[in-house]
């Protein structure tokens, strides 16, 4: 239905005529009152200003604005008042909705809030216990630290002064690497407390010291048994196989001069023992390929020249025997062992193993050196030949048994009675010619027995150019 209402072209077509009314009352100049009343009301109606919000609110006041009547627009206040009230209540009733949700907002913001100080309190809290135990853990750490340092300190004590209980049973088992390498410790312990009686740990160090000497005697006591058996088994042999741990054995030995003294003097008795008898088997039986020497007994020069062969082998073979086991590795540079106050070297070991072969050998010579009696051409040259072989073993035995060696002395001692005795052939086979001369021949030729003797002269001479010329 269209409102009873003046529309916006009717105000404008009032508005026309109002103002052609007003025109024409000024024009009179004589309107009644009323007119000018109604011109005045008409005057604020046009002074008022038409815009988008004034015809909006009449836009909005038509629709519940049907009839213009003078009711209607009595009751119009209050109806706008009613409107507005309505408008105002639901506007609460939205709002009250609003309330309710920031109510809930508000309770879960200070529920957040009570938690955030529940927090802020717990974190402070555990800042405060967190700087405690940084503190704690800083000094323990730092605890921790000295411990370690003092942890190690007596771990390498210990590694330095102690022995492990592997060690300590190695000490026990046997004899191997193991072994050497744990006396060695032992020993080194046993030194290096010094270091311990020139500081504070006077006590320390004599406790240790008395304890390492006594894993000191059980280990050599050990050692020397393990050494006297081997040495019991082995040098009897006529090629001893010498294994390395017998010679790190009697090298360890070395640290205890007795013990290592008897372990060698049974090393002489072996080999002396050994030699003789395989002396004795190369006169009677031979070596292997070889006749027995003494299947050439019937030509002196022949015999000793093969007597004193073999012992020349057996010089070279025994001399590295013994210089095999009297350096090592660890000390070569030793060549003497102080025993007693006496320094024993490696020549007077070979000494004691070539005493019972210095007997057999003098023995067999002296008797080769009897049977050149009596005085003949012959035998004149057989101690010139003997006496030429006696000087060159003479000298080159020494470099293989020593300068001072009985087996050296006997030698010399023999060279020398064969030269006294070929002096003494020569002399009586020349006095002999000269006391029987006897008459020369028409053809002045020498007798035969001259001749003989000539030849044998020349042989001798020729043999001493031939020896100058070598030794040139």
């Amino acid at each position: 239905p269209t409102p009873n209402i003046c529309r916006m072209s009717d105000l404008s077509g009032a508005s026309s005529s109002i103002a052609a009314v007003g025109i024409a009352g000024k024009g009179a100049s004589a309107l009644p009152a009323k007119n000018a009343t109604v011109a005045r009301k008409l005057q604020k109606v046009l002074d008022i200003t038409v815009d988008d919000s004034f015809r909006e609110s009449l836009e909005y006041l038509s629709s519940f604005y049907s009839e213009n009547t003078a009711k209607d627009r009595k009751n119009l206040r209050g109806l706008l008042e009613q409107k507005v009230l309505k408008l105002h209540q639901s506007f609460l009733g939205e709002f009250d909705k609003v309330d309710q949700l920031y109510q809930a907002v508000q309770a879960a913001v200070d529920e957040l809030s009570t938690q955030c100080d529940r927090a802020t309190t717990l974190l402070q809290n555990t800042q405060s216990e967190a700087t405690e135990l940084l503190s704690k853990a800083s000094a323990l750490q730092a605890e921790l630290a000295g411990v370690e340092q003092k942890e190690q300190q007596v771990r390498s004590f210990l590694q330095k002064y102690q022995l492990t209980p592997e060690e300590k049973q190695s000490l026990k088992g046997d004899i191997n690497w193991a072994f050497f390498a744990t006396l060695a410790k032992v020993q080194d312990i046993h030194k290096n407390c010094k270091e311990l009686l020139n500081v504070s740990h006077q006590q320390a160090g004599i406790e240790i010291m008395e304890e390492m000497y006594m894993y000191q005697l059980q280990g050599f006591e050990r050692l020397f048994k393990y050494t006297h058996k081997l040495c019991l088994d082995l040098m009897l042999s006529d090629s001893p196989e010498i294994s390395q741990d017998f010679i790190t054995a009697l090298n360890a030995l070395k640290d205890r001069p007795a013990l290592w003294a008897q372990c060698m003097q049974e090393v002489a008795k072996g080999r002396r023992t050994a030699l003789v008898r395989s002396f004795v088997e190369a006169l009677q039986s031979g070596g292997a390929g070889s006749r027995p020497i003494e299947a050439h007994s019937a030509d002196p020069l022949r015999f000793v020249g093969d007597v004193l062969a073999w012992a020349h082998q057996a010089a070279a073979e025994e001399s590295e025997l013994i210089h095999h086991l009297f350096h090592h590795k660890a000390n070569s540079g030793a060549t003497t062992v102080l025993v007693d106050n006496v320094e024993v070297s490696k020549w007077d070991v070979l000494n004691l193993c070539f005493e019972g072969l210095t007997k057999q050998v003098r023995t067999r010579l002296e008797k080769v050196l009897a049977s050149t009696e009596p005085a003949q051409p012959s035998h004149l040259l057989v101690l010139f030949r003997l006496q030429g072989v006696l000087e060159f073993y003479a000298q080159a035995i020494p470099s293989l048994l020593g300068d001072l060696s009985n087996f050296v002395a006997m030698l010399l001692e023999l060279q020398q009675d064969a030269k006294r005795r070929f002096s003494e052939m020569l002399r009586t086979l020349s006095e002999g010619l000269a006391s029987a001369m006897p008459v020369a021949p028409a053809d002045l030729t020498p007798p035969p027995h001259i001749m003989d003797l000539l030849d044998k002269l020349a042989l001798m001479l020729k043999s001493m150019d031939i020896d100058e010329a070598s030794s040139a």
